[in-house]
């Protein structure tokens, strides 16, 4: 049998259930077929498919989330340096503190 046989007889029985089953014309239409077959290439195999957006916006969120943290800690970070400079007395307990400075004529103890 020839490929023109085996073609003419699978039109045959598309003709034929398309005929019996009405949705069937609907889904063997080729605008319906095409449009179909791009959603599925646009869903799933193209490198741009639907989990590569949905790991590209989980990401973004995560960056936009940092980012507001980061810009909280500036904000924190120079209020704080505001406050040292305009106060000797908080600027000289901070370094005493933090860095362990002291008067060349003095003992310092760190207790943790």
């Amino acid at each position: 049998m020839s490929i023109r046989a085996y073609i003419s007889e699978f039109r045959g029985k598309v003709a034929s259930l398309r005929e019996e089953k009405p949705w069937l014309r609907f889904l063997l239409n080729k605008y319906v077929l095409v449009t179909l077959a791009f959603i599925v290439w646009m869903l799933f195999i193209d490198n741009n498919n639907i989990g590569v957006w949905l790991r590209t916006g989980r990401q973004l969120r995560g960056q936009e989330r940092r980012i507001e943290y980061l810009n909280r800690e500036i904000s924190s970070t120079e209020d704080r340096l505001d406050h040292l400079r305009s106060n000797r007395d908080s600027l000289e307990k901070f370094a005493r503190e933090q860095y362990g400075f002291h008067e060349p004529d003095e003992d310092v103890y760190i207790v943790e």
